[in-house]
């Protein structure tokens, strides 16, 4: 059955197993160590030139809005048309420059925060049990439950064993450490050029907000 999240509080056992499940994450290898970062930067830099872009365009939408906002001006102006009509354009061309202002917004922001965000999970799945641990002595539940949350998408219980599906982000890195800690990397090209170079890297946008709560005890060394 699936498992609540009181289950892993009440019983010592399961919860000697979830914190296997944070252990599952640490890489051992160093130099994938570096290379996961590189990692990160690099598709960092792919998402700040989608974002840019997409900016570009939205802003030359808005120029193209703030211009036809200008005609019906003018032709009220010269009695051209009806003041009803003014209003309904006006209305019409502010609405879309309020919608178009608030989308280059929300890009610039997610442009800014990728990196961070990107290393941020990183850096987690390797303290994960450090700071569920810590958590756990500072009677901090729900930071408990946030970070459990964040790292999986299912927990299961049968018969007194645990099993586990983790969350998008850290699946693809789970992987990478079933790579790198079960054999030697001798060759870092090599494993790039294996299955987890065609990995699709996490999208981590969607997980800021998820690790608001986890700040306190996460920032504490």
């Amino acid at each position: 059955h699936d498992c609540t999240q009181e289950t892993w509080v009440k019983e010592p056992e399961t919860e000697e197993q979830l914190l296997d499940g944070f252990d599952s994450l640490r890489i051992k290898n160093q130099r994938v160590t570096e290379w996961l970062k590189k990692a990160l930067k690099e598709s960092h830099q792919d998402e700040v030139q989608y974002h840019n872009s997409t900016v570009g365009e939205l802003e030359t939408r808005y120029q193209a809005v703030v211009k036809r906002m200008d005609k019906p001006y003018d032709d009220k102006l010269d009695e051209k048309i009806t003041q009803e009509f003014y209003n309904r354009k006006f209305k019409q061309y502010s609405n879309e420059k309020d919608e178009l202002t608030e989308t280059i917004k929300r890009h610039s922001t997610a442009s800014t925060g990728y990196l961070n965000l990107g290393i941020n999970l990183y850096e987690l799945s390797q303290r994960a049990r450090d700071i569920y641990l810590t958590a756990k002595s500072k009677d901090m539940l729900d930071e408990q439950r946030a970070l459990i949350r964040l790292v999986f998408a299912k927990l299961t219980l049968n018969e007194g064993k645990l099993s586990w599906e983790y969350s998008k982000a850290f699946r693809i890195l789970s992987e990478a450490v079933d790579q790198t800690n079960c054999s030697k990397v001798e060759n870092l090209e090599d494993f790039e050029k294996g299955t987890f170079e065609h990995a699709e890297l996490p999208d981590v946008s969607t997980q800021k907000d998820a690790l608001l709560p986890l700040r306190p005890i996460w920032l504490r060394r």
